[in-house]
């Protein structure tokens, strides 16, 4: 493979989410290019498909000419996915990358992810390639799934020179790991010089049949990050996170890892594993004297699941109440009448139920009032800009009151800082959790934080002054 491999950064990307980002995509046509007309285009294209492309040798090709693959990400248009559904979501991306091919005779599309765009192009040059990635990225939306033009905002793409037609699926890896290698997203257009190697980045299907050995053999694990409860001054809750310990988990945005699970049918074993470890680590925590509730991530996908919902209950009955479980606020729409049944299984069964990342999804009063939770969570990204933004504290404050209103008490994720801790507790926020509170850590640095009581009372009663001017802060860390 020669050429330099281009990156291009269009806009700020997107919050980052315990979800992040990953495009699950088939395997790429390998038949020729063909010629494809603009008249063609709208019909032949279909969703994780490939379409037929126009063809990279004409008489109106310059000798010159070079082929380029590139992909765009629109990084919250999973958002849109989890609340839309998948249909309606693809839908939604086979119509923008329709208004593409008819864009320019020089462009081809490839296929359609889960938020991506693969196609090709033909430029003289990188400079003009770029170029012409900058102008369909400007390209305006113009379709009827209006409720998802604020998903398509901030695209980003990555852009690389190929040599041989019909590109193979190593060239658009290629394009996506230079894209998420480069983290500045400040830049309009940054060029990655260094060489990227298309063998490194496997497949989402590969990356999941690994994951499947790693849960039998021993290299994945649960880090624990502890909730602050701000009445009581003590820690009396934990949110459980996966973790894959390898070299190559490592690498591995998380949030990717469960998009990636859930798209190619791993996400039940990812979850039933994550519970039986939850429960092991219960043994440990008791055998060390430390009362601590965790709480296990259950992905929106397996809510409507009565099969799952049963074989989960049976294991987290055996901690009487120690294990509990976090949703998603959107994960209850889509198949409500199952979801809110399996929901009061859990219930009845003792799992405390918290609704996580309230407000990034289609909130909803209606369902809101009839999940049985005992706990919302606000996202961290309402916290993030909570001592510089002004309409953030409003939408934070007024989230309390409702969660207080409806008999849920609070936790904020995302709290860096002592200034947003001490604002949040004049706020009424219940519980705080985030890295100034305390990091995600393993079983056995959990075990050492909830011994050491100094440390945590240095924490609890740091005191930092809201009054320009006079901040202060004897603790935290």
């Amino acid at each position: 493979m020669t050429g330099a491999d281009v990156i291009l950064i269009c806009g700020i990307s997107g919050v980052a989410t315990a979800l992040g980002w990953f495009a699950a995509r088939l395997t790429l046509d390998t038949q020729p290019p063909v010629q494809l007309q603009q008249s063609t285009a709208s019909q032949n294209l279909s969703p994780r498909s490939t379409a037929r492309p126009m063809a990279s040798a004409s008489s109106s090709t310059p000798a010159d000419a070079v082929n380029y693959v590139a992909v765009i990400k629109f990084p919250s248009f999973y958002r849109f996915r989890q609340t839309a559904g998948d249909a309606r979501a693809d839908a939604c991306l086979k119509a923008y990358a329709r208004d593409l091919a008819l864009s320019s005779r020089d462009i081809w599309i490839g296929r359609t992810g889960d938020e991506t765009i693969e196609f090709g192009l033909i430029a003289t040059s990188e400079d003009e390639a770029v170029g012409k990635v900058r102008h369909v990225l400007e390209i305006v939306h113009q379709q009827d799934e209006t409720e998802a033009l604020d998903h398509f905002k901030d695209p980003r793409a990555g852009l690389k020179a190929i040599d041989q037609l019909p590109p193979p699926q190593s060239a658009f890896d290629a394009a996506m790991e230079a894209l998420e290698a480069e983290k500045d997203a400040k830049n309009q257009i940054s060029v990655a010089k260094s060489s990227v190697k298309t063998s490194a980045r496997k497949s989402s299907k590969e990356i999941v049949r690994r994951l499947r050995d790693a849960l039998g053999s021993g290299e994945v694990s649960l880090a624990y990050q502890p909730k602050l409860d701000v009445r009581e001054k003590a820690f009396r809750t934990a949110e459980a996170l996966f973790r894959w310990d390898s070299s190559e988990g490592r690498n591995m945005n998380i949030g990717e890892l469960i998009v990636a699970a859930e798209r190619h049918g791993a996400i039940r074993d990812l979850t039933i594993w994550s519970l039986k470890r939850a429960v092991s680590d219960q043994l440990s925590l008791i055998d060390n004297g430390i009362d601590l509730k965790t709480f296990v991530n259950v992905s929106g996908r397996l809510i409507s699941d009565s099969e799952f919902t049963l074989q989960a209950i049976e294991i987290i009955k055996a901690t009487s109440g120690k294990i509990g479980i976090e949703i998603t606020e959107t994960s209850v729409i889509e198949h409500a009448g199952h979801a809110l049944a399996n929901l009061e299984l859990f219930s009845a069964a003792g799992a405390e139920i918290a609704i996580d990342d309230y407000g990034t999804g289609l909130s909803s009063l209606r369902y809101l009032k009839r999940i049985p939770a005992q706990e919302l969570k606000i996202d961290r990204e309402f916290i993030k800009d909570l001592t510089s933004s002004h309409r953030d504290p409003m939408i934070v404050r007024s989230t309390i009151d409702l969660a207080h209103a409806l008999g849920l008490k609070v936790t904020a994720e995302g709290v860096d800082d002592p200034t947003k801790m001490a604002l949040l507790k004049v706020m009424g926020c219940d519980q705080l959790q985030g890295f100034f509170i305390a990091k995600p850590m393993p079983l056995t640095a959990l075990v050492e934080f909830m011994q050491d009581i100094e440390k945590q009372n240095s924490l609890i009663n740091s005191e930092v002054s809201l009054l320009p001017g006079q901040a202060k802060s004897n603790g935290g860390g």
